[in-house]
């Protein structure tokens, strides 16, 4: 980050937290700004495009699509479609998986897809979502316990 991709904001933080962000960032081997910066990242992280999105979630997809129907991960793969019928506003998982299957095409998107980048997405963006939605009803009337069962 260059220095004039910074601002410098100056505020008021009770003493003990402040030593408690003094402690993290010894720990982590960061200045203190660094910490504090490494905290802000993780709580507000940078949203992705939709088009960054739809390629990881589609990397997602194609890590766990099952070989065969009801073997390992098929209930994870029934999620990703989910997420992405929701996400992108489509109809049902059949488009999801066109879409995937457009995406997954291009030899340049497939070989831009970073394994730990998908692994940050399904922890970031879609294992929240699952929580979420296994809260809630779903606005697709599907529960994503039930989606195992069908």
């Amino acid at each position: 980050m260059s220095e004039k991709d910074r601002v410098q904001y100056k505020f008021m933080i009770p003493t003990d937290l402040k030593a408690r962000i003094e402690n993290a960032a010894h720990d982590h081997r960061r200045s203190l700004s660094g910490e504090i910066i490494h905290a802000l990242e993780e709580a507000y992280p940078d949203p992705l495009s939709k088009e960054a999105e739809l390629r990881l979630a589609a990397g997602a997809s194609m890590m766990l699509k099952p070989v065969k129907p009801n073997s390992e991960f098929t209930e994870q793969y029934d999620l990703v479609l989910a997420y992405i019928v929701e996400r992108f506003g489509l109809d049902d998982a059949q488009q999801a998986e066109r879409l995937i299957n457009e995406v997954w095409r291009d030899k340049a998107t497939r070989q831009s897809i970073l394994i730990d980048q998908v692994h940050g997405w399904i922890e970031n963006t879609l294992t929240p979502w699952i929580i979420k939605v296994s809260q809630e009803p779903s606005p697709l009337g599907v529960h994503p316990d039930d989606l195992a069962k069908t």
